[in-house]
């Protein structure tokens, strides 16, 4: 299972594991849109960090993962790759 989902592809399986900022990122990213880079954390990894304050094994190299490739991106950024601020949900 994948905890981290990278919203500038396909999610697959996963879309329905995101929240719905994920999902509407995905799909405009599909249809050819300029999506900032970024991901989100599946359901289950936060529900997890929320009960126990860890996140499940292998999230956190995930999270590593997709932390760094959304910077790099960022720092790639001009006016046809824009950049949003970062934002989370409450569950």
């Amino acid at each position: 299972m994948r905890y981290v989902c990278d919203y500038t592809s396909d999610l697959g399986a996963q879309q329905d594991r995101v929240g719905a900022r994920a999902r509407a990122l995905a799909e405009m990213a599909a249809l050819g849109l300029p999506v900032p880079p970024g991901f989100a954390l599946s359901d289950v990894a936060c529900r997890r960090f929320l009960e126990t304050g860890d996140l499940p094994a292998g999230a956190w190299s995930e999270a590593r993962t997709a932390l760094a490739a959304s910077l790099s991106a960022f720092r790639e950024s001009g006016p046809d790759r824009p950049v949003l601020p970062v934002s989370y949900t409450h569950l």
